[in-house]
């Protein structure tokens, strides 16, 4: 048995990205595309990945993108996923696991320098608004604080109406004007990737030029 974690070592330099998302296929095939070409990002610009372990739907895409663009990926496990039979973790997956469900989530969040949410169900919803809570109490408790950057794979206009009730909680006033800074959303891939490399371009130091002699 996979011995219990509580932590997630960081190496110097790392930059962990935990991708969210579904169990499942999708209609389309415009989903499992999607989370290929994220995995294969996030390998080719350098990012470990993290995710809640599977082999199946876009779970199991985004883990083989990844490895198979020579990314190092880890799957978290909460207990009953890993009887045999019932559960396996793509080829090349370093495979971790936790007490509980609410255990994968906090472990996986605590460990993340930014987060990217793909399409999913019940499960990836419930991730999806993770992130906003715990940067909401931040800013209130600690306003100008950084936060994690959030970051929303809109394939197939799949958050369009997250996104519009996100808006409607704002008009009626449930949430605070400046909230929607804490997700960006994206419509391909590499436009995703992008913008996230640019947010570690901005929060790395300035490097100092060395002085010339003479």
């Amino acid at each position: 048995m996979t011995p219990i974690v509580h932590t997630i070592d960081k190496k110097p330099g790392d930059r962990l990205a935990v991708v969210f998302c579904g169990s499942s296929t999708g209609k389309s095939p415009v989903y499992m595309q999607d989370a290929r070409r994220i995995g294969e990002l996030l390998a080719e610009n350098g990012y470990r990945m993290l995710y809640g372990g599977g082999v199946s739907g876009l779970m199991g895409a985004v883990a083989r993108g990844a490895v198979r663009a020579g990314g190092e990926v880890i799957g978290v496990m909460p207990p009953g996923f890993e009887k045999p039979g019932s559960y396996e973790l793509p080829p090349g997956v370093t495979e971790l696991a936790v007490d509980h469900l609410m255990d994968r989530k906090k472990l996986l969040m605590d460990a993340a320098d930014v987060v990217i949410v793909l399409p999913g169900g019940i499960g990836t919803l419930d991730e999806f608004w993770e992130p906003a809570a715990k940067h909401d109490l931040t800013m209130h408790f600690n306003p100008g604080a950084p936060f994690i950057p959030t970051m929303i794979l809109n394939t197939n206009g799949f958050y369009d109406g997250t996104r519009d009730q996100f808006s409607r909680a704002q008009r009626e006033g449930f949430i605070k004007p400046g909230r929607e800074n804490l997700y960006k959303f994206f419509n391909q891939p590499d436009h995703l990737i992008r913008e996230i490399n640019a947010h570690f371009a901005e929060q790395a130091p300035a490097v100092k030029a060395a002085p010339r002699c003479g």
